[in-house]
């Protein structure tokens, strides 16, 4: 496995691409609030622990550095005791969506990455080859993404050239829309940003959401 070291919260490594996946701490309560609304706190966090672990084992022959972005902060001994102590922690810090993913992806590009990326712990059909893919992207494109069925998107990549357009990618977005992804192409155009799109796949949202992808997995054979 190339995953990356553990690190201390907050610290920040120099990787060529660096792939960040984001996720809450795993509490009763705090995840995977719509599925609790039919099934109740205790199952949503154990859909939301196997969709984590799910994800995590799914990149394990990606060959860029992987590490955990987590919320609260503090949160970084539950998420290495949940998906093992080989990934590197750091905090998302405080704000909306827009502000951490802006945060995040400014501290590795800084820190001296090319390439950073996030997905987060919703799409359980993200592969290690999708995401190479993805990053391939950013080789002849600033921006990529990942988009969902449901208008947003499950993963999002920028070069270190597009750095100075963070901003615009992150800020006033109507985030957890159907619109979300739109409204950020959108403003990618106005920045003069080329952008990447790779394959649309679902993302683990509701009751029937996980239902669809348990037929899917029963019938497919998907992995």
């Amino acid at each position: 496995m190339n995953f990356s070291l553990p690190l201390p919260a907050n610290s920040v490594i120099a990787q060529p691409s660096v792939l960040l996946v984001f996720a809450k701490a795993p509490r009763s309560g705090s995840v995977k609030t719509r599925i609790a609304a039919t099934l109740g706190d205790e199952r949503a966090l154990e859909i939301y622990r196997t969709l984590g672990s799910h994800v995590v084992s799914r990149l394990a022959e990606l060959p860029s550095p992987v590490k955990i972005a987590c919320t609260p902060d503090e949160a970084g001994g539950e998420l290495t005791g949940w998906l093992g102590t080989h990934l590197g922690i750091e905090g998302q810090g405080d704000g909306d969506l827009g502000a951490r993913l802006e945060r995040c992806i400014a501290r590795e590009l800084a820190a001296g990455a090319e390439r950073a990326m996030v997905i987060g712990m919703d799409c359980p059909e993200i592969s290690a080859p999708l995401v190479a893919e993805a990053f391939r992207a950013l080789d002849s494109n600033d921006v990529v993404f990942g988009p969902a069925f449901d208008g947003g998107y499950y993963l999002v990549g920028v070069h270190r050239r597009a750095r100075a357009a963070l901003p615009a990618l992150f800020r006033e977005i109507p985030w957890s829309s159907r619109l979300t992804l739109a409204v950020t192409l959108a403003a990618a155009k106005r920045v003069g940003l080329t952008v990447a799109l790779i394959k649309t796949l679902s993302d683990i949202d509701t009751e029937q959401d996980w239902l669809d992808w348990q037929q899917r997995v029963a019938s497919a054979g998907l992995p």
